[in-house]
């Protein structure tokens, strides 16, 4: 697709900053990291293996690499453990985000998946995961995609993440069935400017040309089976509900740039979000997704 200098003239400044980001990173690594070759392909997860011969290409990036090594035998544990304590922060038009990568809905057969396919994975390659969720199930909601590379080397496993909790495009039948086309590399010079991973004990960053990737972290290989799994407390924290606010911000936002919404309908559910509860989440939740034609109806 072309975009004409006088189009994108008119683009907002955050959303310009972003496509001219994500332009510059699919040029230039997106061949090597499209020779990835397909293991698993399943409804809304995709592994597939990447030889480190084919990426990174960048040799700044690869001497700064240690050697990679095939990856240990994990239990499903350990591997929950790792991937589901994993929370992040976005920053978006309505504030930031903070909320765990992974979801409980999805991380248990995220786990089995990966767990089963690790063993096919050659010495000198890096296990590809990308997958898919829609966490809200409402009438707006859309799916969201997570991109992730994972591997080993003598002393950490790796997990770097691309996308976090993208919506996927749709077609005007709301069908997802390209889902996993077009996906950007996941880089390892940098993460997105938007996206960092939260902070946690039991892994580290890592650097590259010393500057710590948001994104990257390297748990020990001694650490893994001493790793456990805390479930998400819902409902009794202020976390909570001020995840599930931001959550259903998006969910409007994107029913606006839609046009399944009206400025004046926008404005009004943006408003009714910041008012105390006075009703059952579940009245909450029907009003936020109600067509502005339901409205009138009533």
């Amino acid at each position: 697709m072309i975009i004409f200098i006088g189009q994108i003239k008119r683009l907002p400044e955050k959303l310009l900053t972003t496509l001219i980001w994500i332009i510059a990173l699919a040029a230039v690594s997106c061949s090597s990291f499209s020779s990835r070759k397909p293991l698993r392909i399943k409804q809304n997860i995709v592994l597939y293996a990447l030889d480190a011969n084919d990426y990174p290409n960048a040799p700044d990036i690869k001497e700064q690499l240690l050697p990679i090594q095939k990856i240990p035998p994990l239990t499903n544990d350990s591997l929950k453990a790792v991937m589901g304590n994993l929370e992040y922060s976005k920053k978006t038009t309505w504030g930031d985000i903070k909320r765990r990568i992974y979801s409980e809905g999805e991380l248990d057969e995220l786990v089995r998946v990966v767990g089963e396919t690790l063993p096919e994975l050659k010495e000198n390659q890096r296990l590809v995961i990308i997958s898919r969720f829609d966490l809200d199930k409402s009438v707006l909601s859309r799916m969201e995609r997570v991109t992730a590379l994972l591997w080993a080397d003598k002393e950490y496993l790796n997990l770097v993440f691309g996308e976090i909790h993208q919506p996927i495009p749709h077609n005007d039948h709301l069908e997802y069935d390209k889902w996993t086309e077009n996906i950007l590399p996941v880089s390892l010079r940098r993460a997105f400017p938007w996206l960092a991973i939260s902070p946690e004990d039991y892994f580290t960053f890592n650097k590259i040309n010393g500057t710590s990737h948001d994104t990257w972290i390297k748990v020990p290989l001694t650490e893994l089976t001493s790793l456990s799994y805390k479930p998400v407390k819902k409902k009794d924290t202020s976390d909570f509900v001020m995840d599930k606010k931001e959550r259903q911000r998006r969910i409007l936002e994107d029913a606006y740039e839609e046009n399944l919404l009206t400025k004046e309908d926008f404005e009004k559910k943006l408003k009714s979000l910041e008012k105390p509860n006075e009703k059952s989440e579940e009245s909450s939740s029907k009003k936020l997704v109600d067509t502005p034609d339901e409205e009138e109806s009533d």
